[in-house]
């Protein structure tokens, strides 16, 4: 994962921090990667934050991300870990 991408989910982490100071966990998502590269499903599947915000805002980044075109699609699964 570009960095880029990485900043745009700690962006997320941030603003759930200004809420909840004492924010932290683990948020599980499965993707679905169309074989042009864009991100078509993007759901949490293990979510230890417990804020509903914050994980919405991380799909949504996801969701926007872009990949290299592929021979096929892809559908993975990948764990962010949060924390100050």
């Amino acid at each position: 994962m570009a960095a880029r991408s990485w900043r745009q989910m700690d962006n997320c982490y941030r603003l759930a921090l200004a809420r909840r100071p004492d924010l932290a966990g683990t948020l599980a998502v499965q993707l679905t990667i169309a074989a042009g590269g864009w991100v078509t499903d993007a759901r949490a599947t293990t979510n230890t934050l417990h804020d509903p915000e914050m994980v919405e805002c991380a799909l949504g980044q996801i969701r926007l991300w872009r990949f290299p075109p592929a021979s096929a699609d892809y559908t993975g699964a990948h764990t962010f870990t949060f924390s100050q």
